[in-house]
């Protein structure tokens, strides 16, 4: 039996295909933790999911899983929907009831026969009380909030933010990439993927670092860099502080964006510093999103977050309106997001 814990986090497309043609071939039993929804969607015929401090088992493939969680979140939400509506009729009908009973309480004064009708109109009115108070029970369920800037920047369709021509990316005297050339206009989502080690970061820092002729950017170009090293973190600092620090969005933007991530109720005032590392990449990766700039440029965003997070940087990016510049070995989070895409291989770097 093998026990896989994330199997596929810094690996490369030509890896994982290794990995999984092998985990095929394997004879024997594997439990797998991955949050990796290309790998699961080649490997899982079994799933374990882990939510609300529970562990639902379900039979079958990453891609009927997803189906299912579709239409249990369409049942639940329709489930709701006619819960508050018959809530609704039953108010309306109480308070009617009610102000008969009264009406005829007042009339029973005079006349016993009205007393009877009174009290039985009271408990009527009593037991749709009683209805409408379970169906105040049926939980609402979690709406995903959508993700958006509410401080929008300027910006002209088409218009180029960034053009790199014939680039040769080196380091420590070694000749990495020879002639790169690539253009992120307006709106572009740009994806730069290959084997580990070919050059794609050293790509990225070599186009911020080169000047012009060679590198030409709009004169309203601002660049926000994701990386992996959490340097652009303050450990002193709570989660809010650390996103508004430079940034014009508002505190109920930065906690929909914290939620989204999975990132609640007042974990947002907790100290940087007691965070775990996923939750830390996921602090750094928001406040870049929030950060204000029209490039976004993320080197491996989605290494260490769960599939709630990924999806929501996912969404996110898919109605970003500015570029992006994206390294990832994330397939399903490239397939979706990207426009175009650039690989790195053999020191030349193409367009798909």
């Amino acid at each position: 039996m093998l026990l896989l814990d994330e199997p596929t986090t810094h690996l490369d497309e030509k890896n994982i295909k290794w990995l999984l043609r092998e985990l095929r071939n394997f004879s024997g039993s594997i439990l797998a933790v991955s949050h990796d929804r290309y790998f699961l969607k080649q490997f899982a015929d079994l799933l374990w999911v882990f939510e609300n401090h529970q562990v639902k088992e379900f039979t079958g493939d990453f891609v009927h899983f997803i189906e299912f969680r579709k239409s249990l979140s369409l049942n639940q939400k329709n489930v709701y929907k006619s819960a508050k509506n018959k809530s609704r009729q039953l108010q309306k009908s109480a308070q009617i009831i009610s102000s008969k009973a009264d009406k005829l309480a007042k009339t029973s004064i005079r006349n016993p026969f009205y007393g009877k009708k009174s009290k039985k109109l009271a408990h009527l009115a009593k037991n749709n009380q009683r209805r409408i108070e379970n169906l105040e029970k049926v939980e609402k369920p979690y709406e995903k909030k959508s993700l958006k800037l509410r401080n929008s920047f300027n910006l002209k369709e088409g218009k180029n933010f960034i053009k790199v021509l014939n680039l040769d990316v080196i380091r420590e005297e070694r000749l990495l990439v020879s002639g790169l050339s690539l253009t992120i206009s307006t709106g572009d989502k740009v994806a730069l993927i290959g084997d580990n080690g070919v050059g794609k970061t050293t790509s990225i820092e070599a186009i911020m670092c080169a000047k012009a002729p060679v590198v030409t950017r709009s004169e309203n170009l601002e660049i926000a860099y994701f990386h992996q090293d959490l340097s652009q973190l303050d450990d002193s600092k709570n989660l809010l502080e650390n996103i508004l620090n430079g940034s014009l969005e508002s505190e109920q933007t930065a906690r929909d964006f914290l939620g989204a991530f999975g990132i609640r109720r007042d974990k947002v005032f907790q100290k940087t510093i007691s965070l775990s590392g996923g939750e830390k990449i996921k602090l750094a990766l928001i406040k870049t999103l929030l950060s204000g700039a029209n490039l976004l440029i993320l080197d491996e965003p989605t290494n260490f977050l769960d599939i709630t997070a990924v999806k929501a940087l996912e969404d996110f990016l898919l109605g970003y309106s500015g570029g992006v510049l994206l390294i990832s070995h994330d397939r399903e989070l490239v397939e979706t997001v990207a426009n175009k895409i650039y690989k790195i291989s053999g020191q030349r770097i193409i367009e798909l």
